[in-house]
């Protein structure tokens, strides 16, 4: 749990930084970190839009894409694959890429770090 608060500390303060940034969190959170997310977004600056898919369902590729829009940081999970297609709909102002896990074999790196946009991942998440 202490990794995964980190990593959204981590993607918060890279958003906050960003005058209209928008955080984006692909996944339903565990109950812990939710319960800080919320917690956090009481005393988020106004100008920071946090964007979460709250359903159990996964979202569709036209429901990511319209989520993402306009993201500068995004939490995602392994279930999402960065590619060109995606990253056009992000746009760009996409400065960081999170994954809640170890791996990321669905992420293009060469195709992030072209782009300038760091990627992080959070060892022991699932563990």
């Amino acid at each position: 749990m202490d990794l995964v608060w980190k990593k959204l500390k981590t993607l918060i303060s890279a958003a906050e930084q960003d005058a209209a940034g928008i955080l984006v969190i692909t996944t339903i959170l565990p109950a812990e970190a939710q319960s800080l997310l919320d917690e956090f977004k009481r005393s988020a600056n106004p100008k920071l839009e946090i964007r979460q898919w709250t359903h159990i369902k996964r979202p569709s590729k036209d429901e990511l894409h319209k989520l993402v829009n306009g993201a500068c940081c995004i939490l995602l999970t392994l279930r999402e694959v960065v590619d060109e297609e995606f990253l056009d709909a992000v746009g760009p102002s996409l400065k960081a890429i999170s994954v809640y896990g170890t791996g990321y074999d669905h992420i293009d790196v060469d195709l992030i770090r072209r782009r300038g946009i760091s990627l992080g991942n959070t060892p022991g998440a699932v563990t």
